[in-house]
């Protein structure tokens, strides 16, 4: 397929793969349209590409986990560029949390219609057209993950596997009409959602040693792709035996997941939105991951916090309900968990730090932020954060 001078919709365009799709179609000379939840960063986007010297795109700000709405996008790209040649279902999100808790809850619904229905729907509205003109391509991102059960990720897994089956059968359904479909299958990429990967029970640790791939490199290999109409782009490479073999993916994923069986915790009642518009645990780790921050110990930190919010609101390891003056009298003293004398001071700190939050006083404890305390405290050795020591300090 010839792209130049094509028009092309891409969901999911404010970051990420989309971001770089949307920039290096726009090199090929694609006029595209963008869609996204924050449309001030599509607008941002659009003046960048606009500066180039490329047409400016439609920018559509939409929320597609919203049922209806993957209808009306698919009328109004068609409206501001005439047709749409390329549709490119990129956006998604992911649920966190163990599948007794999540249930069918409207979260894991809202994540359905984001990841498999909202592709669905635009498929459903623009493909006909395409296959009248006998020219067009339906390219769906869905993920590695599918093939690699994870504890706490079986909602987002599902959503995916459910979109792989969706692009199988449509290129099945679609052969000899001239409208190509792809699967782009992307394992670790350099995104934002990196920095809720690290929030994930045990992933870090699983993913030890393999290096995220570049969503620019991601982006050339899906526009060649296009070219060729190759069928499936796998990224990372290293990861195209893993999915062309599922069964020993699987049972790789369940003897790791066994090896790191502390790092679960079954007790663990929490429901996790990620993507840009997820929870603001989910919002802080992407913002110090696209602040620069790579380090999984010190973004975990994030996810002890979360778990403390969630079993004592309010509390470091006072009851709940204690007053400030209770917590600051009851700062740690050598011997809890036999943390060293570093240990010590930093948990103090974090006690000062919730007493801080309780009397208004500024957040930071002399020259520790609260992310620092928290990182020097994993890196001092004191594990007991993690087990007897709720940490809503964090959050002060």
């Amino acid at each position: 397929m010839d792209i130049t001078g094509t028009r092309a919709l891409i969901t999911g365009a404010s970051s990420g793969i989309g971001r770089s799709l949307a920039l290096a179609l726009t090199r090929e000379g694609v006029l595209v349209a963008i869609a996204a939840r924050r449309g001030e960063l599509l607008d941002g986007l659009a003046d960048e590409i606009e500066s180039t010297g490329a047409p400016r795109p439609a920018v559509f700000a939409a929320d597609l986990s919203k049922r209806g709405v993957a209808r009306d996008l698919a009328s109004s790209a068609v409206r501001a560029m005439g047709a749409v040649d390329i549709l490119i279902n990129n956006a998604g999100a992911a649920v966190g949390g163990y599948q007794a808790v999540i249930g069918d809850r409207e979260e894991a619904r809202d994540l359905f219609e984001l990841n498999v229905w909202s592709p669905a729907a635009l498929t459903a509205a623009l493909v006909p057209v395409m296959r009248r003109r006998g020219t067009g391509a339906v390219v769906n991102v869905t993920s590695a993950m599918q093939v690699m059960p994870w504890p706490t990720m079986g909602s987002y897994m599902a959503s995916k596997a459910a979109l792989g089956c969706h692009t199988q059968t449509l290129r099945l359904e679609l052969r000899g009409t001239g409208v190509h479909v792809m699967e782009v299958i992307p394992g670790p990429v350099a995104t934002p959602m990196q920095g809720e990967s690290a929030l994930i029970p045990g992933l870090a640790r699983a993913a030890k040693g393999i290096k995220p791939g570049s969503p620019d490199e991601l982006a050339q290999l899906v526009i060649r792709a296009l070219g060729r109409n190759v069928a499936q782009v796998v990224y990372p490479r290293l990861l195209r035996a893993t999915y062309a073999v599922p069964a020993i993916a699987r049972r790789f994923s369940a003897r790791q997941a066994a090896r790191l069986a502390t790092e679960f915790d079954p007790n663990d009642e929490r429901v996790v939105l990620s993507g840009s518009q997820g929870d603001d645990l989910s919002r802080r780790a992407r913002e110090a991951w696209e602040r620069g921050e790579r380090d999984p110990r010190r973004l975990q930190t994030l996810n002890a916090s979360g778990r403390a919010e969630r079993r004592c609101p309010n509390a470091l390891w006072a009851p709940v309900g204690a007053t400030a003056p209770q917590r600051q009298s009851e700062q740690v003293e050598p011997g809890l968990n036999s943390p060293d004398r570093r240990s010590v001071t930093i948990l103090n700190e974090l006690a000062l730090c919730s007493q801080n939050q309780e009397e208004g006083a500024p957040a930071a404890t002399s020259d520790l932020s609260k992310f620092d305390v928290a990182s020097r405290c994993f890196q001092a050795g004191c594990r007991g954060f993690e087990s007897r020591l709720p940490l809503s300090a964090f959050l002060c």
